[in-house]
């Protein structure tokens, strides 16, 4: 099969706007050649994940917005058009990212690849660099005997709470974990931004000062290049907020926020 232009949006649950949080659940793609409109989503019973996230949505408007979507999708035209007015920004539970476009060999292979991407998030068995990052944390928690000071859990109320992996109750501070080493800038920049901003609304509600919340890191690999430019341009944005920065190799500068 020849290569043809295709034209494909993240689709995505946001239920509660205010947060700006959402899920992807779906990818929808149209074939310029073939003139084809495909889509691919989670089923309305993989609710779990999505759920826990929004805690506490109901699951069964998550169901019903897939059943929805199934609906609308399988009776799509099958234009340009179409897709166009399908992903144009709205107000709505359902939101689409940017249109993007990639050349394919196979449609169906390309919706697999994508769907297995950005909403499966197969890239994530390969290493889960947070996961080492909280490992290190640990240790350090247990070498200087504050492992019962800093346990898991969250900041907030009923309203909106943010959970994180190490939690000072008492004194109303947090560390998260957050690494840099994707090898996308635009993920670099949204990753961190997204954190900044559940700070920034807790803040908000007045359950945490900024300067009492620590992004422990791992940065990109190469201190030059486009990567390393956006890591340090939100880097930038979060010191700014007052957020405590500290490289995972800086042991100094993480033991001085946790005592």
């Amino acid at each position: 099969m020849n290569k043809q232009i295709c034209s494909y949006s993240i689709i995505r649950f946001q239920p509660f706007p205010e947060t700006e949080e959402f899920a992807n659940i779906g990818i929808v793609l149209y074939a310029h050649d073939s003139r084809l409109l495909c889509f691919k989503l989670l089923s309305g019973r993989e609710y779990g994940r999505v759920t826990h996230f929004f805690e506490p949505l109901d699951r069964s408007i998550y169901s019903e917005t897939i059943k929805y979507l199934n609906a609308k999708l399988k009776n799509a035209r099958h234009t340009l058009s179409f897709y166009d007015e399908l992903i144009r920004p709205r107000e709505s539970i359902v939101r689409y990212s940017n249109n993007r476009v990639l050349f394919s060999e196979n449609i169906d292979a390309t919706m697999d690849e994508l769907f297995g991407h950005y909403v499966k998030r197969n890239f994530a068995h390969h290493e889960d660099f947070e996961e080492t990052i909280q490992k290190r944390v640990t240790s350090l928690l247990r070498d200087s005997h504050l492992e019962s000071k800093f346990i898991s859990g969250a900041l907030g109320n009923e309203k909106y709470h943010v959970h994180f992996p190490f939690v000072d109750e008492q004194n109303q501070k947090a560390i998260k974990p957050i690494h840099f080493c994707h090898n996308d800038s635009r993920k670099i920049i949204e990753h961190g931004a997204t954190w900044l901003m559940k700070v920034q609304q807790l803040k908000r509600s007045g359950f945490v000062k900024s300067e009492n919340v620590l992004f422990t890191y791992r940065a990109p690999n190469e201190n030059q290049g486009i990567l390393f430019e956006a890591f340090c341009d939100v880097k930038a944005q979060i010191e700014d907020a007052c957020v405590v920065m500290a490289n995972i190799e800086q042991s100094q500068a993480i033991l001085k926020f946790l005592q």
